[in-house]
């Protein structure tokens, strides 16, 4: 009895290709066919399930091969890494993993942040994507969740933070341009001109549980556009729409409401009970007055 799809593609000498196969799986008994059938179940659960490998980086190539092969999550130990800083968030872009990184210090987080706010590609980090929008809202005066009194951080940083905020306050204006009724809307804001990628991670905030408390009454006078970002697959090779349709992002639920009423519905009341899961955790926090 063979235990894996591996070995009875073995035995019955197939390729594992199923328009190659076919006539070969044809001519087969039907307790062999179900039994491919049920093989064929286990090995995708068996490649969907989460393999979490702690590692550092320079991830070893053996250990990176697995991604080819497992569905693995990498947890990156900072300190004992050989790359830090820029020169490791350069590594993950490239390398485009699903990872996470472990920190046995504030301060080498916070180093780690300040790399981070200013690179200007594509790269996959929660635990900054955490932090960036809890200090987007301390710096807005809204309720956050830090480990830390921000004002001093905010202070040091405040030119690359502001980037991000106006950059996030693209979204509602993104949004006019995003339905054919209201494009032609988009001209009467500030176009915001040239193309900078400054703050280009600021998409990865629009599917965070806390994005509607940071874009929530963010005055029109602030509402702004930038051509780029508007038009051109500069997100990693895809366009703004891609990261624009999530369900935490509430102009995106606006415009599903619009054409969709009973699926915005559906998404509303997700999107909602996230929301005020998020709000009871900021519930009694105090925030910084606006900086």
């Amino acid at each position: 009895m063979e235990h894996n799809a591996s070995e009875f593609r073995k035995r019955y000498k197939l390729s594992g290709e199923h328009g190659r196969d076919r006539q070969r799986i044809n001519s087969l008994s039907l307790t062999a066919k179900l039994r491919y059938k049920h093989l064929l179940i286990k090995e995708e659960e068996e490649r969907n399930k989460l393999v979490v490998i702690e590692t550092v980086v320079p991830i070893p190539m053996l250990t990176l091969k697995r991604k080819f092969t497992e569905n693995v999550k990498f947890i990156i130990d900072y300190d004992n890494s050989k790359y830090k800083g820029s020169v490791l968030i350069t590594y993950l872009t490239n390398l485009g993993i699903n990872c996470e990184i472990k920190f046995s210090s504030l301060e080498a987080k916070l180093g780690m942040l300040k790399d981070y706010l200013h690179i200007t590609s594509m790269v996959k980090l929660p635990e900054m994507e955490d932090l960036v929008i809890n200090l987007l809202l301390a710096a807005s005066g809204k309720p956050y969740s830090l480990p830390f009194n921000p004002v001093a951080y905010i202070d040091e940083h405040r030119d690359i933070l502001e980037v991000w905020m106006q950059n996030v306050c693209m979204v509602p204006v993104y949004a006019l341009q995003a339905h054919a009724a209201y494009k032609a809307e988009v001209e009467q804001y500030d176009e915001i001109p040239g193309e900078s990628l400054s703050g280009i991670n600021f998409v990865r905030l629009l599917d965070h549980p806390l994005f509607p408390v940071l874009i929530g009454g963010i005055p029109k006078e602030d509402w702004c556009w930038n051509r780029m970002f508007f038009n051109e697959y500069c997100f990693g090779g895809q366009n703004l729409f891609y990261y624009f349709a999530v369900q935490n992002n509430p102009y995106f639920m606006a415009l599903l409401a619009l054409d969709s009423p009973d699926k915005a519905v559906a998404f509303e009341q997700v999107a909602r009970a996230e929301l005020e899961t998020s709000l009871a955790q900021l519930k009694g926090i105090e925030h910084v007055p606006s900086l």
